[in-house]
């Protein structure tokens, strides 16, 4: 089941032994997500009906890093392993190519998302529950840098449990980043030989 931000909240108040700000927890979480993002791309797919008097189609998601790959249906069904050579645009909600494509197909798009951007308590978190760990260690961090901590803790304490927090939080991404590198390979192959 996936983890929800209040699901975080709730195992970085029970170590903190405090009660934290809905609105903080979300920056936190926001803020470890855009950290990793840099460090890794996630595999994702879509599939588009394409025909011969169009030249831009809607996409059903805005989250597109990158594409990796396309290519078409027709071509795979005739035995031919080739990815369209295509020049295309991302605008707008579409993907826009500068030919008509010859005949009715479907196109198959691999691309690299990005994640998320949390807006409420409510929302799950992209990656694997395995890795709420990534999210709690830097709340945690966060939690300790804050000015009221470090007044109640004082300066010496709070930067300890800080440091020791980051520097999980950043163990923590280096593994989830030589994780996804090992598991994202830039091409797939679809069907058997």
């Amino acid at each position: 089941m996936a983890k929800t931000l209040s699901d975080l909240r709730y195992t970085m108040e029970r170590y903190v032994q405090d009660s934290l700000d809905n609105q903080n927890v979300i920056n936190w979480c926001n803020d470890a997500q855009t950290e990793i993002m840099l460090s890794i791309e996630i595999p994702d797919a879509m599939t588009l009906e394409v025909n011969n008097t169009d030249i831009s189609y809607p996409i059903l998601t805005d989250n597109i890093k990158r594409i990796s790959r396309m290519w078409l249906a027709s071509d795979r069904q005739q035995g031919v392993d080739r990815d369209l050579q295509a020049t295309y645009r991302l605008y707008g909600g579409h993907i826009v190519f500068s030919h008509r494509f010859a005949q009715q197909d479907v196109l198959h798009i691999e691309f690299y998302r990005h994640l998320k951007h949390f807006a409420a308590m409510t929302d799950t978190i992209d990656l694997s529950d395995r890795y709420e760990s990534l999210y709690t260690s830097y709340g945690i961090a966060q939690y300790y840098d804050l000015p009221s901590s470090i007044q109640r803790m004082g300066e010496q304490t709070a930067k300890r449990l800080y440091d020791k927090h980051y520097t999980r939080h950043m163990m923590i991404k280096e593994q989830i980043s030589v994780q996804y590198l090992m598991e994202s390979q830039p091409y797939t192959i679809k069907g058997g030989w």
